[in-house]
């Protein structure tokens, strides 16, 4: 009940609100579920088991219809609008999807599982994501369009979150895949919510974009079928074998994707074109939170391998450039969205590094980086609306005028990369295992000595990636670029 719980509420809550004309009712709406969907998910969290739950066969008939039908929207989507990227991707993923379906074996059964990841998962999705649903109640009713599209709007925000709900919980690559380009769906919709030609361009941009990874996960699980004969996450990462990576490797490609790693930056960028809340819902709660989740589900896989170590290295090259990229940056939305990018990079860098200890901090990182963002973006669109500032040097002086918009910006900062918040944690477990390329040794060494208890002696020649003082120097730099200027300095 409790899974279906998560899935049902916020579709109800959003076909409920279509109908709520008035602006209060449509905050108590959002209010209701906000406070049932984080009791649940908190009850859920404290609670010690999994949970598995078998899907019906007719439950996996209808979802074939629901890709088949969503493949061929995004084809349509491109016709429209003259998009061969989008038309293309939607005809290959059309193509790819039909392959595996006939490759599928007969004996695979779908099923949800909720783990300790898809528990904090449920926290971060169902408490920011509810609280950015209740902001956007107020922000939506200042834009110039009718009532209804301002409802549609809400309706969006929480459809996004049954969708979240369900992903974190399938035991299916192909139902993943399934939600995966649902989020995709999403995203689009609301990018190019305001439908002017700006909206339009980075909304197409961001369905190709992420098109991509859905073409990666299909084909990730061509290879799981015709490898291991197996559809399931579970029954793959309990694989062994050499092209077990071959097949993560694939899986993990998509994960890239969704964090908007360069070179697919561009998407997440782009979104800021949306109302406010939108931003606020895929950098905190929604869409990118995809990209750590699905590293850290093939952790285990992926600890003391080449793939493990390339996906860390890149992981945190992305975390540096994009750090450096920010400081270039005047919009605050666009300094804040550049961060993201960076600290994903940081997240799934560390993630691939596989051990308990970096899994739990990457874990922590999340939930830190989900309250975070949430809260900057939500003050970033205050700022917008109440004082008509967007950029940081128009912000000089802002202590003087919106002292309370200040504080949360300070906060939001000290929560990013002060101790013992998150940022500070990841350097700091970066900084302990001192893991340098080509010493897969020493690596190993730690691993058996972690699993006895013990704490190693080895030492690489590096003390710890550079990659990680870099950009923890850059983000550093450019909040308190943002904290300075906001102060009057």
């Amino acid at each position: 009940m409790a899974a279906l719980a998560f899935v049902l509420i916020p579709l109800l809550a959003g076909s409920v609100i279509l109908f709520v004309q008035n602006i209060l009712y449509q905050q108590l709406v959002s209010g209701l579920v906000l406070i049932v969907l984080s009791f649940f998910a908190f009850l859920l969290f404290t609670s010690s088991n999994s949970l598995i739950f078998a899907l019906p066969h007719l439950a996996d008939m209808a979802l074939i219809f629901a890709d088949i039908i969503l493949l061929f929207y995004f084809i349509i989507q491109g016709r429209i609008y003259n998009d061969y990227k989008v038309l293309g991707l939607g005809i290959l993923q059309l193509l790819l999807y039909g392959w595996v379906e006939m490759l599928l074996p007969s004996s695979s059964a779908s099923s949800l599982v909720i783990d300790e990841l898809s528990k904090m998962m449920f926290v971060i999705i169902n408490t920011v994501g509810g609280i950015i649903v209740l902001y956007a109640v107020k922000y939506i009713s200042y834009e110039k369009m009718d009532g209804f599209r301002k409802r549609l709007f809400l309706a969006y925000l929480f459809i996004f979150l049954s969708i979240m709900n369900a992903l974190v919980m399938v035991n299916s690559i192909l139902i993943f895949f399934f939600l995966f380009e649902m989020t995709t769906l999403a995203s689009y919709l609301l990018i190019g919510f305001r439908k002017d030609e700006l909206s339009q361009k980075n909304a197409l941009r961001a369905l190709w974009m992420n098109q991509i990874g859905g073409v990666v996960i299909l084909l990730g699980a061509l290879a799981a079928i015709m490898l291991f004969d197996t559809v399931a996450f579970d029954h793959l990462l309990s694989s062994s074998g050499g092209y077990l990576l071959f097949a993560v490797a694939l899986l993990s490609m998509a994960a890239f994707v969704k964090g908007a790693a360069m070179p697919f930056d561009g998407w997440l960028l782009g979104a800021m074109v949306a109302p406010t809340p939108v931003s606020a819902m895929l950098h905190s709660a929604t869409m990118v939170k995809i990209a750590p989740f699905m590293i850290l589900k093939f952790a285990p896989v992926l600890a003391g391998t080449l793939l493990g170590g390339m996906i860390s290295v890149y992981g945190a090259l992305v975390f540096v450039a994009a750090s450096y990229f920010a400081l270039s940056k005047e919009i605050f939305k666009e300094i804040l969205g550049y961060s993201t990018i960076a600290l994903l990079g940081l997240m799934m860098s560390l993630a691939a590094i596989g051990t308990q200890t970096s899994q739990k901090v990457v874990m922590v990182l999340i939930l830190f980086h989900a309250f975070s963002k949430a809260l900057l973006f939500l003050t970033a669109g205050v700022l917008e609306k109440e004082q008509h500032m967007k950029s940081i040097e128009s912000m000089k002086g802002l202590v003087q005028r919106a002292p309370k918009s200040v504080a949360f910006i300070i906060f939001g900062f000290m929560t990013l990369v002060l101790p013992p918040f998150g940022l500070f944690m990841g350097q700091g477990t970066v900084v302990s295992y001192r893991r340098c390329i080509g010493k897969r040794a020493a690596y190993e060494k730690h691993r058996v000595d972690e699993r006895a208890g013990t704490k190693s002696t080895q030492k690489c020649s590096f003390h710890h990636f550079w990659f990680y003082d870099a950009g923890i120097a850059a983000v550093w730099t450019f909040y308190g670029k943002t904290f300075c200027i906001a102060g009057g300095v």
